[in-house]
């Protein structure tokens, strides 16, 4: 890694700039390959920016949202940083057109279900929950029904001890 974070701290806005607003996919999808790199030395500087981050996955290109979901969803089960409110955009990936942004987002929440004995997907579901139902979501046209339905049928599928039934 040859950025440091005080080089971050510095161009981080520059770089989240061009992660929204450059036209070329390849820049896009390097600044989040960087990103992915920079935040398993410096986690914290993830919190800063997650908004713009999690934003991305409604990125026009599919190499873009793949990028920026393997970078979460690594960072995330690393334990590296605690899924928040923002979770609702990867819950939206498990309806993707496409197919290996809908494949890693399901393996994602497959793997975050084994943790804590399922407790981290349970945790986290009533926020996944109120997004999707709440509108809550930037930008994001009404989630119809059907996709409402496949989210929310996959995810609850991990939901099976009695105290999380209840």
């Amino acid at each position: 890694m040859l950025l440091s974070l005080e080089l971050y701290e510095t161009h981080a806005k520059m770089l989240f700039d061009l992660l929204k607003n450059s036209t070329f996919e390849s820049v896009r999808v390097s600044i989040m390959v960087l990103m992915n790199d920079f935040y398993l030395k410096y986690p914290l500087a993830f919190a800063a920016y997650s908004n713009d981050v999690y934003g991305c996955l409604r990125d026009r290109s599919d190499n873009v949202r793949l990028a920026v979901l393997k970078t979460i969803s690594n960072l995330i089960l690393k334990e590296m940083v605690k899924p928040k409110g923002q979770i609702s955009e990867i819950a939206l990936c498990i309806i993707d057109k496409h197919p290996q942004i809908a494949t890693l987002a399901t393996s994602f929440f497959t793997e975050l279900a084994k943790r804590q004995d399922g407790e981290a997907l349970f945790n986290i579901l009533p926020d996944i929950f109120s997004n999707l139902v709440g509108g809550k979501l930037d930008k994001q046209p009404q989630l119809n029904e059907e996709d409402f339905k496949s989210i929310i049928e996959f995810l609850f599928k991990y939901v099976s001890k009695e105290k999380q039934t209840e």
